[in-house]
């Protein structure tokens, strides 16, 4: 597991503790520090909004890096909600990120990811707030 957060790999380290093959590394997702080709998968949960362009765009040029040919890169994002007063949480926010960046993440999350992945797909899981996208190389 991988985050910038000190506190967050603390806890990680807490809820894997009986797990002998979990490592935790503390870095920036616009940086992955692992070689070309080398892990079998990869997740981003609930974090790949909160990027900037240009840390989205360098995270997802070295997960398509470091993933071996043809596995998975799993992207776990929020649905946008069905509630009325929920949803317009979930656009503040994104508009706090900006016009553009929030119509980037609402229309065109799959071409973005399209643009370094050749099959991009989307895992439906019926009565979820979440939504998990597969991509492969």
């Amino acid at each position: 597991g991988m985050d910038f957060s000190w506190g967050m790999l603390m806890a990680a380290q807490e809820k894997s503790s009986a797990c002998e093959n979990v490592f935790l590394i503390q870095g920036e997702a616009g940086h992955l520090p692992f070689k070309a080709r080398v892990l079998d998968a990869a997740t981003c949960s609930f974090a790949f909004y909160e990027l900037k362009d240009r840390t989205q765009d360098a995270f997802l040029r070295d997960v398509r890096t470091i993933l071996k040919e043809g596995r998975p890169f799993f992207m776990i994002e929020h649905e946008v909600p069905s509630n009325a007063f929920v949803r317009l949480l979930f656009h503040i926010r994104l508009l706090s990120m900006g016009r553009s960046r929030a119509r980037e993440i609402l229309k065109h999350e799959r071409d973005r990811l399209a643009r370094y992945f050749k099959s991009v797909n989307r895992i439906e899981i019926p009565a979820s707030k979440a939504k998990i996208r597969v991509c492969r190389n």
